[in-house]
């Protein structure tokens, strides 16, 4: 996780004692009581997530369908075939959006990096 110039680095390996749910979750809150103090949001950028064991994926829309009451959004970039990895059932589904995204033309991939 970043924010400006600050980066933030954690572990899920310990899956097993619900610990990395728990300590996502809190930090995710301070994240989100914060910017719900200072009047601005909070967008959770994830790229690659195919990469994501399916478990570590479960963890994270878990913790997040419970910050309803925060200003948080959580972006996922991945391969199409990211829906495979998804652990469906009840704790993974209730706010997933997907979009199936085709590739920039050369002229949209242009646009995006020259100023009009």
């Amino acid at each position: 996780m970043s924010a400006g110039p600050v980066g933030l680095g954690f572990d899920l390996e310990s899956l097993d004692n619900g610990s990395a749910y728990t300590r996502l979750r809190d930090l995710l809150t301070g994240l989100g009581g914060t910017a719900k103090f200072e009047g601005v949001g909070v967008a959770l950028l994830i790229d690659e997530a195919q990469a994501l064991p399916g478990a570590h994926l479960d963890i994270l829309f878990r913790a997040v369908n419970t910050l309803d009451e925060y200003p948080i959004i959580m972006i996922m970039g991945a391969l199409p075939d990211i829906m495979k990895v998804f652990v469906w059932g009840q704790r993974s589904s209730p706010h997933l959006f997907f979009s199936d995204l085709d590739p920039l033309t050369p002229e949209e991939t242009r646009s995006a990096f020259t100023r009009s």
